[in-house]
């Protein structure tokens, strides 16, 4: 009996060795965040775009599972992916713009992951996401945001990655990786499949005033919209071709047989409302839309769209819901598994918030505006412009203001979101203390004036 026992108690003890010395390690799940700056989910294959922009993301996507109406907190890169990585509001994060880092005591994905053995590594292609502006380097073990300028190339990224990965620790690992392409300035790219499509000039733009033009400044407006809706494709291809790159480097070091990759974008990019090429402004769908798709281990529910509405604080506890991670007190986002696995869920509207402009900006914005979104419905407050309302299911381009013909919808939908901004005090902003040098390079993305 003694001598059972005594084995029972060495086995036990070997077990409680191994796990300490990361012995099986290597069995649990990596988790892979690929993300791309300012792309539309309407210029994606896989969402029926119709030019092959995106094989190698369609590819991808079309091995998971696609939520087709997600849509970001705000349309602003920081406090977007703020919001992607602690799964709470730009209110509760603090980052309510460019140059605003996450506030102290935040917890994020990173800081979870860290504390569950993760080796945690971040590869970032723009200031906005640097640590000095948004704050996300927490928990991260390396945080490679070391480029001059204000931006890197999705190239320049993958070879830093390459780097990383040819002296790779035992895992598992947390790998973020964000491309900076498409945002503008759009750029030609040749070699990828739209590489050769060199767009033409096709007319000026035909709706102008005053405020556009001055928005206007960065790009020639005789070209004509299509012109730069070319580029933009023709970027989105460039930045596919390079996930390609990435993908095959990751699978080639087996590094994608045990992961979860999470494909999401922070906001998408105004090509309409007479707001061209930009982002940030204004709520309309083409600039709160996201793409958002996640691919489990094996190909679990590959094929699968889901078209409920879902949100970006929605990331981190569906990654620690699906890992069996607490997450932290103080989180507003939902898990996505219960969507995943096929369950009835109830519907939950969206709040969206764009910064306040304390004066007029070089497209003539002041104040703010805040947003509820329903499957069917958006309404808009803004504290300058008075309010719209949207019936998103017949008017995807948000063209018809129903507010004044709707007085009972946008009543109910009015009093939600007030009710929601005295809750979450939104209406209260501070600007960041920027030094010269992040001024600048803010300035030089558009982001201040």
């Amino acid at each position: 009996m003694k001598s059972i026992l005594a084995v029972i108690v060495a086995f036990v003890l070997v077990l409680t060795l191994a796990f300490w010395a990361g012995w099986f390690e290597s069995s649990r799940p990596n988790i892979i965040l690929i993300s791309v700056d300012t792309l539309r989910p309407d210029h994606l294959g896989c969402c029926g775009y119709d030019r092959p922009t995106s094989p190698t993301i369609d590819a991808l996507v079309s091995r998971g599972v696609l939520f087709a109406q997600a849509v970001c907190q705000m349309p602003m890169t920081a406090p977007s992916f703020c919001s992607i990585m602690t799964g709470t509001y730009p209110h509760t994060h603090g980052s309510r713009m460019n140059g605003m880092p996450l506030r102290e005591g935040i917890v994020s994905l990173a800081e979870l992951l860290s504390e569950q053995g993760y080796r945690c590594a971040a590869f970032v292609s723009s200031y906005t996401v640097s640590d000095e502006s948004s704050g996300l380097g927490l928990g991260f073990d390396t945080f490679d945001d070391d480029f001059r300028d204000k931006e890197r190339s999705a190239e320049g990224t993958n070879a830093r990655i390459a780097a990383y990965l040819n002296d790779l620790p035992s895992g598992p690992h947390f790998l973020w990786v964000h491309y900076f392409e498409p945002h503008r300035p759009y750029e030609f790219h040749t070699g990828s499949t739209l590489g050769d499509e060199r767009p033409p000039p096709e007319g000026p733009l035909n709706t102008m005033d005053d405020a556009i033009v001055a928005v206007g400044r960065a790009f020639d407006l005789s070209l004509g919209l299509h012109h730069y809706v070319r580029l933009y494709d023709g970027e989105i291809a460039h930045a596919d071709d390079q996930i390609g790159v990435l993908l095959t480097d990751l699978a080639a070091r087996g590094l994608l047989e045990n992961s979860l990759i999470v494909f999401v974008s922070d906001h998408g990019e105004s090509f309409d409302h007479a707001f061209y090429c930009r982002h940030g402004l204004f709520l309309y769908e083409s600039s709160v839309r996201i793409a958002l798709a996640f691919v489990f281990p094996e190909n679990q529910d590959s094929g699968r769209r889901i078209d409920a509405l879902v949100q970006s604080v929605d990331v981190m506890p569906t990654v620690c819901d699906w890992l069996g991670v607490r997450l932290p007190q103080g989180g507003e986002g939902r898990s996505l598994m219960p969507l995943i696995r096929g369950e009835d869920v109830r519907p939950e509207p969206a709040f969206l918030e764009r910064r306040l402009y304390q004066k007029p900006n070089m497209a003539g914005v002041d104040g703010k505006q805040h947003a509820i979104r329903t499957e069917e419905w958006k309404y808009i407050l803004d504290t300058e412009k008075g309010e719209e309302l949207y019936r998103l299911t017949e008017d995807r381009g948000e063209l018809l203001n129903l507010a004044e013909s709707e007085p009972e919808r946008a009543a109910e939908l009015r009093k939600k979101l007030k009710e929601w901004i005295a809750e979450a005090r939104t209406d209260c902003d501070e600007a960041p203390d920027l030094d010269e040098e992040a001024r600048e390079k803010l300035k030089a993305l558009g982001y201040i004036q």
